[in-house]
């Protein structure tokens, strides 16, 4: 198959190695990415799920997106466009070969001034990044490789439209079971589901596409054990409230007591979404947990459809051991 085909000027959504092994292949080499974002010039990707090869110590550092990432890009990149549905779930890996610590990010424009942190997966060194997309609208999307390291060097870059429901688990589906039906452990938009409380989160769950489902019920507090393995690996709960109210959010012992066994150089944060908008957020002192309380939720919009909320527990720092933890949830009507 020809992946690329080279435009002409009318042409036109935090991360670790916790997929199946089996999703990697081998790559393809002699694919050569555009030196700059420039719309009418990329090469546009069929996101195949086949990965390609690319060299970028052939590439140079000329485009400016600290705007873009949460680190400075000081390394080569190279950019790609790929023609996007809306609502559909697009899935970017970057490996490196050589020693380069990836970044990967997506933009519906190549004006610096649009980029959006929620569309970028730079958050810790690492010798890998992955990001999952869904977009607002159709259109061509354009994708940055890059760097934090001065330079640059042999990547492996993989763009896959997965198939929720098809059977087939492909990247960034934590589950698929072959139909699109919720409540039998894997949700409808291909989640593992927590059916009840006490249990263990499951992974993958590091971003806010692969996030474990908690079934809420008519329950007041619900509860589910979990690893913080390091800062490249948060944990992410999606939940659905069953009722209005005020949720609480507290990070405790792996048994479920007052916060222990925190070492005095682990910090941990714990932040409240609304869909992808940020509500609460707490990162507390060294050695302690972070706690949320008493923050209002609902369960319908005002159109009646159901409010999906996010909970994210990360680590912050260098060399942080693991953290064994239990996050417990009170909601009061």
């Amino acid at each position: 198959m020809n992946r690329f085909l080279l435009t002409l000027p009318l042409l036109f959504v935090l991360a670790c190695d916790e997929f199946d092994p089996a999703l990697y292949q081998a790559a393809e080499d002699g694919v050569q990415l555009a030196n700059s974002c420039a719309e009418d010039s990329l090469p546009v990707m069929v996101p195949d799920g086949e990965f390609f090869r690319v060299n970028l110590e052939t590439l140079s550092d000329n485009w400016q997106v600290d705007n873009c990432t949460a680190d400075g890009a000081r390394g080569n990149e190279g950019f790609f466009a790929v023609e996007i549905e809306a609502d559909r779930r697009y899935h970017f890996h970057v490996n490196a070969i050589d020693v380069v610590d990836p970044i990967v990010y997506v933009v519906d424009s190549c004006d610096e001034r649009v980029c959006q942190a929620l569309h970028t997966a730079s958050d810790c060194a690492s010798d890998r990044e992955h990001l999952s997309f869904i977009a607002p609208r159709d259109g061509r999307y354009f994708i940055g490789v890059d760097g934090t390291d001065d330079g640059g060097g042999m990547v492996e870059i993989l763009a896959v439209a997965p198939n929720c429901g098809n059977g087939d688990k492909e990247h960034s589906e934590a589950c698929d079971d072959g139909n699109d039906e919720d409540g039998d452990g894997c949700s409808a938009s291909c989640r593992l589901e927590i059916e009840r409380s006490g249990r263990e989160g499951r992974e993958p769950n590091d971003d806010f596409i692969s996030a474990n489902f908690l079934m809420l019920d008519s329950e007041s507090v619900f509860s589910v054990r979990g690893n913080v393995q390091s800062p490249c690996d948060p944990e992410m709960y999606a939940l659905q409230p069953p009722s209005d109210g005020n949720l609480s959010l507290r990070v405790l012992g792996p048994g479920g007591d007052p916060c222990d066994g925190i070492t005095p150089e682990t910090t941990l944060e714990l932040e409240l979404f609304e869909g992808l908008e940020s509500i609460a957020r707490h990162r507390a002192a060294p050695g302690e947990c972070p706690e949320l309380l008493d923050e209002p939720v609902t369960a319908e919009d005002g159109d009646g459809n159901p409010v999906e909320y996010f909970a994210r527990l990360i680590s912050k720092g260098n060399d942080i051991p693991e953290v064994e933890y239990t996050l417990e949830l009170t909601l009061t009507p």
